[in-house]
């Protein structure tokens, strides 16, 4: 590799290991929740608002750390937040209730709030334009690879350690990734010298009243948000629940999952540049990828094939489409911006994160409260969220005219 080269890839290596961390913060919440459920007797509505936790820090976070990007470059934002990540690993490693696992797990999401915007942010301050779709593919299949530890090789280590010994080890994993971010700042820590300083609130202002902005914004709350809820902790329950699979076969079914979101991922990394080069076909592939998610969706609801892999890859790898929303917001708006741009997006994408997760369960509850049972309970509450989504989805097409 040469001097040219290596800085490149020192740039995506460092970046790759903290999103890989955060991630799989991320999608942990399935495995576990099982566990927690039976040790600390938690119910739906107690579980969702467990998991909610992590969504509503990571999205109270979006617009400080828009802003910090920009000023104080990436390395050094991702690295402060990440080192709260270990903290909250290690709270959550010792925590006996509800109220201070939720703590943990608001802390944890607020450290890892910053993984993947702080990437993107170093693409758009160090890469050409035309790279920016095949470097976020490129970064988002390493969120494929992490979905997929976060199945079959954590459900091995929990049996070994336990879930508090798993997040004893997720900690330090997180300290050292912090302490490689801060090492490497001096290196490639700063944003570029020639993109100028922006007013803050001036900056959000003018992104979430642009036409191209507000295109996107449902499917950020419905289908990114939608996503986030069920990998992160609603995919565990529906199988166990739903589909009545033991917990091995369920990691297997979210391994599965985890793999199809690599692979959409690695899709996008290879014919990104390719799909940028011809006017309209970024927005096509979208439309069709998310139109194809809704049909998969469709088919998990319908419950008929419980136990098979098969609707939950279809749904992991047409949503990975959903990352096509960065390059092309970016795009739009200049560089001195685009720190705020990203978390705009991702702000809302986790405001309906921490909504959805947390309405799922209290939904699933409602719906159990009357009389339901507990299949038609699930059935119901994602249900609800495929019909937003199609709505979401139509909402685009016809806003979205303008998007390259």
């Amino acid at each position: 590799m040469s001097n040219a080269q290596f800085p490149a890839a020192r740039v995506f290596l460092i970046f790759a290991a903290a999103y890989f961390l955060s991630y799989t913060f991320r999608s942990i919440g399935p495995l576990i929740a099982p566990e927690l459920t039976r040790e600390l007797a938690l119910n739906p509505r107690q579980l969702g608002l467990l998991g909610s936790a992590y969504f509503f820090t990571f999205f109270l976070a979006q617009p400080v750390i828009g802003i910090a990007m920009d000023r104080f470059g990436p390395a050094r934002v991702n690295a402060v937040l990440i080192s709260m990540a270990a903290c909250g690993s290690a709270l959550f490693a010792v925590a006996s209730d509800v109220y201070t696992l939720a703590g943990a797990r608001a802390l944890i999401g607020l450290g890892a709030a910053g993984a993947l915007m702080t990437a993107l942010k170093a693409f758009v301050v160090w890469f050409e334009p035309r790279n920016r779709e095949s470097l976020s593919g490129a970064m988002m299949a390493v969120g494929g690879v992490a979905a997929m530890v976060a199945a079959t090789p954590a459900e091995w280590l929990m049996r070994v350690v336990g879930w508090r010994g798993l997040f004893w080890v997720l900690a330090a994993g997180a300290l050292m990734v912090a302490t490689t971010l801060a090492l490497a700042t001096p290196a490639f820590g700063n944003a570029s010298p020639a993109v100028p300083a922006c007013s803050g609130t001036g900056g959000y202002r003018r992104i979430f009243a642009s036409r191209i902005f507000l295109s996107y914004a449902p499917l950020a709350v419905f289908f990114s948000g939608g996503f986030s809820a069920i990998q992160s902790l609603w995919a565990g329950p529906w199988l166990a629940e739903v589909a009545g699979l033991s917990r091995a076969a369920a990691a297997a079914v979210l391994l599965a999952y985890g793999f199809s979101l690599f692979c959409g991922y690695l899709l996008i990394a290879g014919v990104g540049s390719r799909i940028n080069a011809r006017p309209g076909a970024p927005r096509q592939w979208y439309i069709g990828s998310l139109a194809i998610s809704v049909i998969a969706l469709g088919c998990i609801v319908s419950n008929a094939w419980p136990a098979s892999s098969l609707p939950w890859f279809a749904y992991g790898i047409t949503l990975a489409a959903g990352m096509l929303a960065y390059p092309a917001l970016t795009r739009a708006f200049p560089v001195s911006i685009s720190g705020r741009v990203l978390t705009a997006y991702n702000m809302l994408m986790f405001m309906g994160g921490f909504a959805l997760q947390s309405g799922l369960g209290i939904l699933i509850q409602a719906l159990l409260d009357v009389g339901w049972s507990r299949v038609h309970a699930y059935q119901g509450a994602f249900g609800s969220l495929l019909v937003a989504q199609f709505a979401a989805l139509i909402w685009f097409v016809a806003l979205s005219r303008e998007v390259r």
